[in-house]
């Protein structure tokens, strides 16, 4: 999409988001302790995903299952190489995290039917 900005043409800004998150909202003493988003904003990722994808043939063509990337899973080898490639791109890139302990969100919560007990109201 175009418009005009004081009589000259410009194009849209767009915004490319990832966002992924890590732990689960099991808030019992079986979920995880941590529950964290993250998200990834770039205004061009075109030279990243390339670059990235360009990688993750190299790993196929060397024997490496990566089907998909995910850090959790990767060796050791195919994170470093995962992060190295996008550091190269990091200019254009930003990223923001939110946290929260579960446990300490828990104390004022886990009494009288709240979130992380298995007692109904």
């Amino acid at each position: 999409m175009h418009g005009t900005l004081e009589g000259k043409n410009t194009k849209e800004i767009v915004l490319y988001l990832y966002i992924d998150e890590s732990g689960n909202l099991d808030f019992s003493e079986t979920g995880t302790e941590w529950f964290i988003v993250t998200g990834v904003s770039m205004h061009r990722p075109f030279d990243t995903a390339m670059s990235l994808l360009t990688f993750k043939y190299d790993c196929i063509e060397e024997g490496l299952d990566v089907e998909r990337f995910h850090a959790n899973e990767d060796v050791k080898t195919v994170r470093k190489g995962v992060y190295s490639r996008i550091s190269e791109y990091s200019n254009d890139c930003k990223a923001y995290s939110a946290k929260v302990h579960k446990p300490l969100l828990l104390r004022p919560l886990n009494h009288d039917g709240g979130i992380g007990t298995n007692k109904r109201r």
